[in-house]
């Protein structure tokens, strides 16, 4: 599934082959070199609705890597309970490995802890009761956390502020389409892996899905590529 008709599916196509490549963005600490690849954990500082934030972050690059890199801003899903968001472990999610590979292909990969999760000041931007309005306003506050750390990551002296990808897993997808949709500059194509709208037993999700998703690919002129299964129980093929 593509947004925007057929247009982006042959630059979907290109970031497929190009773009499963993740860049983790930490903050101030040690890097850590395992094997070919630099991995780096900091806290980002940023200001999310004028209130000063602590986010965790994870940067991965080739050791080789020279210059300014693209930089891959990868965003994690989100646990079926929300307390658990605390134990969430940016090196245990299940985008590692694409992650490493994106990485491998010389991107800069920023992963980042959104408020509420790992070691991310909280609290949690989506814990909220069902109603019609409930998932945009989940997308928006997580596209706020990430569409904040884009200042500190492109100011790195390896990151190419110019050549930005968004890739997100379920809720992280979700969040890059909504990302995307705030057109920002440098912003070049957002890339969703299963990632939309889901909350167990609330019935206005049959609503808000169709609603929200078009308010989205109204505002958004990023290309998109979504990649779904036919057997994804969350968002079936209806």
């Amino acid at each position: 599934m593509i947004g925007k008709g057929g247009a982006p599916f042959a630059f979907g196509a290109k970031i497929i082959a190009a773009a499963i490549v993740l860049v983790f963005w930490p903050a101030a600490s040690t890097p850590a070199t395992s094997g070919d690849l630099i991995q780096e954990r900091q806290y980002l500082r940023v200001k999310i609705g004028g209130k000063d934030v602590r986010l965790e972050a994870l940067v991965v690059k080739r050791a080789d890597a020279k210059g300014r890199l693209p930089i891959a801003l990868f965003n994690h899903g989100r646990p079926g309970v929300a307390a658990m968001g605390l134990d969430h472990n940016l090196f245990h999610d299940p985008g590692i490995t694409a992650i490493a590979d994106i990485a491998r292909r010389g991107w800069l990969v920023v992963a980042i802890h959104r408020r509420g999760y790992g070691l991310s000041d909280g609290p949690i931007q989506s814990d909220s009761p069902c109603a019609a309005d409930t998932f945009m306003a989940w997308m928006n506050a997580d596209a706020d956390d990430i569409e904040a750390s884009i200042g500190p990551v492109t100011r790195r002296s390896d990151a190419d502020p110019t050549r930005m990808i968004a890739i997100g897993e379920s809720a992280g997808g979700a969040a890059a389409l909504a990302l995307g949709a705030r057109n920002i500059p440098g912003l070049v194509a957002v890339i969703d892996l299963a990632g939309g709208e889901h909350l167990a037993g609330c019935a206005a999700i049959k609503d808000s899905v169709p609603a929200d998703f078009r308010a989205l690919g109204s505002r958004s002129h990023v290309p998109n590529l979504w990649v779904f299964a036919k057997n994804d129980l969350n968002h079936p093929v209806d």
